[in-house]
Parts: C-alpha cells; structure tokens; sequence
C-alpha cells in the first residue's frame, strides 16, 4: 500500500513540476522578441523552449521520423520511427519537408503525403517535439527539381516576369502551415528553413546562381508575404548555410536580424572522419559565437 501511494505521490510531484516549468516558460516566451513582431505566443514559447535545451543537454532530431524508415512506410495506419525502434523514445525534432506543395501535388518530392504530413505534425507537436520544415521548391525559370541551378531568382522577385506564379507557390505554401491546428485550434509553431545551403552552387537560390543581394530581397520578400499578406504568425525563421570556411562566408547571404529568429547549418558527412570533426567543431564555434551576438 505504501509504495503504491509512493508511486501516485510521485508522478503528482513530477506532474507538478512539469506544469510549474511550463508556466514559467510561457511567463518568459511573452516578451520574447521575434523577427515577425506578430508572432504567435506559440512560436515564443517554442523559442523559450529550444533555447531552455542548453540547460539540460541537447535535442536530437531525425527528417522524415514517422514518415518512413528501414523496410516501411507510412500509409496512415502506423506511427513509429527507426529512432523508436533502436532507443525506444521518438525523437525530440521531427523534421518535413514541403517540396511539390508548391505545385499542388498530393505527395512530397519524397513521396510523403501532405495529408497525412499534416497529422504526423499535429501528432509530434501533441507528444511534445520540435517540428521543422524545409522546402526545396523547383526551378520557376526550368520547371525542373530545386537542384537545376539555373538563374531564377531575379525573376521571382517583385517586379520580375515570374513574380505572380512564385508568389502562386508562395500562398500555397502560407496554406499549408497555417492549417497547422492543434483540436483546440491553436496554431502549432515550426522552424521554418528556407533557402538553405545558400553559400553552396547546387540550388537555383545558391551562391553563382544569384546575387546575395537578390537573395537577401527573396528572403526578405518571403518573409514579408507570409507575414503581411497572409498572416502567418506560427513560424521561427532559421537561415541555415552549408559549411564555411569564415565569418564573413556565413554572413555573406544574411538577410538581416529583422528578418530572423535562428542560426543553423547544413553539414554533411562528405569525406573522412576527421576532416568532418574538424570542420563541425570549427562551425559550430563560429555560430556560437555569432548566436551570442546575435541573440
């Protein structure tokens, strides 16, 4: 009798203590300063959040959890994830990406369903976790994948000839993550990280393929689209480059603090080991540092 009032004591206790750190992080989230100054209480205490984890160690996260893995995937009958499947937990940021939405296709360029995407979303936020979304739209100018690096971006811009079609895209876009409701009809927050590897040559938004000037106006009229013409106030907006060799590099494509909310970085395992430690410890100083000056 007294451990079973030992145990019902003690998830009262940790119950209690979850709710009182919870209060105290939407307490601190509503003077959080964001780049959209009409942020969603939702999206400040998911920044309160994510810059709490330092205080407790880190967040893993995985692209496509739930979606798919080794020998399945998702049809809408099951929810799992390989990262379950090996530790037993999911993990703590769930990662998706939004690329053929723009086209109006049912399914993403990695075969995800956008219905479904949607309650995977819901279903992560509900259990606690972290969502981000990545979108590789295709070339405007080609019609072909987000990785044809043909000049494009000067022609998206206001005032361009494909200005009216990318903006098109652009709405659908706004749609989808403003759908993003929890079964209260709160707006579920994301990390959004669009036009990412930007220093790289591979994309059509990439370094060659377009001035850091016009990529600064396309990320800055972006941002203002979702905000000003369409309301969408549930998003963290992260500028994300592929590895750099300096400060400078990094900042090279940086919009502007007013335009956003969080630093990140693309590092892929492409050569050795050692070569790979050696670059990720030296880029993530550097974004440390440029965190902490930039807040």
């Amino acid at each position: 009798m007294l451990r079973v009032l030992y145990k019902y004591a003690l998830i009262i206790v940790l119950g209690t203590t979850f709710i009182s750190c919870k209060t105290a992080l939407l307490k601190q989230a509503k003077s959080i300063e964001l780049a959209d100054k009409q942020a969603d209480i939702s999206s400040r205490y998911l920044m309160q959040r994510i810059r709490a984890i330092p205080n407790s160690g880190y967040a893993f996260g995985h692209q496509d959890a739930t979606a798919y893995g080794m020998g399945w995937k998702n049809e809408g009958d099951i929810y799992k994830s390989d990262v379950h499947e090996v530790v037993g937990d999911h993990p703590a940021i769930y990662g998706f990406e939004l690329g053929h939405l723009e086209l109006g296709h049912s399914h993403n360029l990695d075969t995800v369903n956008f219905d479904l995407m949607r309650k995977l979303i819901k279903k992560a936020h509900n259990d606690g976790g972290i969502i981000t979304i990545s979108w590789h739209p295709d070339n405007p100018v080609t019609k072909k994948s987000a990785w044809d690096p043909s000049p494009a971006v000067s022609q998206v811009l206001e005032g361009g000839l494909l200005s009216p079609k990318y903006r098109a895209w652009l709405t659908r876009i706004a749609g989808f993550i403003k759908s993003l409701k929890t079964k209260s009809g709160k707006s579920i927050p994301v990390v959004f990280r669009p036009y990412h590897e930007m220093n790289g040559s591979w994309f059509w938004w990439g370094q060659g393929n377009c001035t850091p000037k016009d990529f600064k106006l396309l990320w800055r009229e972006t941002f203002e689209f979702f905000t000003n013409t369409h309301n969408v106030h549930n998003l963290l907006y992260c500028y994300s480059s592929d590895a750099v060799k300096s400060e400078k590099e990094y900042l090279d494509f940086y919009p502007g603090d007013d335009y956003v909310d969080i630093l990140g970085m693309d590092l892929y395992h492409k050569n050795g080991t050692s070569e790979y430690i050696e670059i990720l410890n030296t880029n993530l100083d550097l974004l440390g540092k440029l965190g902490k000056q930039k807040k």
